[in-house]
């Protein structure tokens, strides 16, 4: 056992001697667990970035409620230029004449098939009926509180024009052609 401590001890001796030693110790503490690799994200990078998303994310929703009034407006006049296309390619397709009816006081909308025979509009059974936003003010061309427009079975119309506007004078055109029975949307600066 002395053998072995006397061997080992001068082959340390020599390499204090030779320097080495120091130079073998300096390698193992940069390969080794003392300087050790970085793998993940810091606590302080994880904050900032949640930090940054909390922010961003706040900034859209402002934006989406900013835009909610103009979108609802927006998708309300899609829907009635829908319903009046729909109302046109009926008639054509079944032979039949179909009226869209809009009463401002009852803040609905509803498509009826064949009113010609029919003399007062409440008995009739609607195609279907929708309500008008609260939010949203409709303008007829004729200014009477209500609007019918009829489509016939050659695809000519009655004809008419109704204005939406929502609260903040946002507003669109919706045209009837009279010869055509087409229907244009546009939008109206005011």
């Amino acid at each position: 056992m002395k053998n072995y401590r006397s061997a080992l001890s001068s082959k340390l001796r020599n390499l204090v001697l030779s320097g080495r030693l120091f130079h073998t110790i300096k390698l193992y503490n940069v390969q080794g667990s003392s300087h050790f690799k970085k793998n993940g994200f810091t606590l302080i990078e994880l904050i900032i970035v949640l930090i940054i998303i909390a922010v961003a994310s706040s900034l859209v929703g402002i934006f989406i409620l900013r835009g909610s009034g103009n979108l609802e407006l927006k998708s309300f006049t899609k829907y009635v230029s829908a319903s009046l296309r729909y109302a046109r390619n009926l008639s054509v397709a079944e032979k039949k004449v179909y009226s869209l009816i809009i009463w401002k006081d009852k803040g609905a909308y509803g498509l009826y098939a064949d009113l010609t025979h029919i003399d007062d509009i409440e008995e009739a059974s609607p195609v279907f009926q929708k309500n008008i936003p609260e939010l949203l003010q409709i303008i007829f061309d004729n200014g009477a509180d209500h609007l019918r427009i009829d489509f016939f079975p050659r695809g000519d119309s009655s004809g008419g024009a109704i204005e939406i506007t929502n609260q903040k004078g946002a507003a669109f055109l919706i045209m009837v052609n009279r010869i055509t029975g087409r229907i244009v949307v546009t939008k109206i600066n005011k």
